[in-house]
């Protein structure tokens, strides 16, 4: 039965109602380590452990358990342990990154002033930048110096850098010194996965770009091979209905936002952009029979195209959750959501769309 009989406009109403639904659910997106920064602990025991013992443990600590895992897997029983970033080991990042952002040009300067041939006027001119700039070293390292616990003594620049860095560095210890001891259970094997909030920000950044480039480089190849506006706004829908339906159902599922579940979002641009111009080139320049037709006959070639690719993250998902690799599930759990979005915006938002604005030529 062609679906695209009768009044086809009234297809629409569904794809908007999924993209309202999915925009609700989107701000329950929860960043994983990738974005958020934080510590992943894997532990391999041979018995179950106490999970409520294990989390008070931390917890006495001062340590922030985001969520632990208890997984039984044919090489014995895994404990994963998220850890939100500790609050000093966050202030320590913050305060290298401000260190190392001034710190050549602190040390340019006072290479210059200790230069005893500079004249009068020269000296004058680098000596308030260069006061400026050791008042606001000197609280740095003051600040790194409270925290560590560390003590010691500088002269120059570089002498201040080795003890900044050893005070940091002992900032670090401490923390995995109270993640060790707050561990109250026996494993045979240990893999921890570390990322600072600084490297999680840029991630946040270069993925805002990817995503900015994507869908306008998606509108700009549209426009390139159609030559028309008002078809690329069409193609540049459909792609962010794709995203917007994947994000949503992360949201809805629990379906963490890390670098994995990222590329798969990417990853639906492009199956977004193969089914629209697939779509979008046959009815434009490839038309045969009637317009509803030719629409019946390409959502038969394109659905085919798209369920192969939902059985394959389908097999993907299943085995993701058998071993329990969380970079497998995660990629194929976006995908089937955005796959299945994917149909439902193709053919019944993009497709009425592009036969309505055929219509009206």
């Amino acid at each position: 039965m062609n679906i695209y009989e009768g009044d086809y406009r009234k297809l629409m109403i569904v794809p908007i109602l999924l993209v309202l639904v999915a925009l609700f659910f989107i701000p329950n997106i929860k960043l994983g380590i990738d974005f958020q920064g934080g510590t992943v602990i894997r532990l391999y025991t041979q018995n179950p452990v106490n999970i409520t013992s294990l989390s008070n443990s931390l917890t006495s600590n001062g340590l922030k358990p985001r969520d632990i895992k208890q997984i039984d897997t044919q090489i014995g029983n895994v404990i994963e342990i998220e850890l939100s970033q500790d609050e000093k080991l966050t202030r320590a990042e913050e305060l290298r990154g401000e260190f190392y952002t001034h710190f050549d040009r602190y040390s340019y300067l006072e290479s210059i002033l200790n230069n005893p041939s500079l004249n009068e006027n020269e000296r004058n001119k680098y000596q308030k930048e260069y006061g400026t700039l050791k008042a606001m070293f000197k609280n740095y390292t003051t600040e790194m110096f409270t925290m560590s616990s560390y003590s010691g003594s500088y002269d120059d620049a570089n002498s201040m850098q080795k003890m900044f860095d050893a005070a940091y560095n002992k900032v670090k210890e401490d923390y995995q010194d109270r993640v060790s001891s707050a561990i109250n259970i026996q494993y045979d094997s240990i893999a921890v996965k570390s990322v600072s909030p600084s490297l999680g920000i840029k991630f946040i950044e270069r993925a805002a770009s990817a995503v900015v480039w994507a869908l306008l480089l998606s509108m700009a190849l549209a426009f390139f091979v159609f030559r028309k506006i008002e078809t690329s706004l069409i193609v540049f829908s459909g792609a962010m209905a794709d995203v917007i339906i994947a994000a949503g159902g992360m949201g809805l599922f629990n379906i963490q936002l890390t670098l994995s579940s990222f590329a798969a979002l990417i990853m639906m641009l492009g199956f977004s952009l193969d089914t629209d111009m697939l779509l979008t080139m046959r009815l434009i320049k490839q038309r045969k029979g009637t317009l509803r037709e030719a629409a019946w006959n390409t959502l038969k070639t394109g659905s085919t195209m798209s369920i192969t690719d939902l059985i394959s993250f389908s097999v993907l998902l299943i085995l993701g959750y058998i071993t329990h690799l969380t970079t497998y599930s995660e990629i194929a759990s976006v995908a089937v959501i955005g796959l299945l979005g994917d149909m439902i915006a193709t053919w019944m938002f993009n497709a009425p769309l592009i036969m309505l604005m055929l219509k009206e030529r």
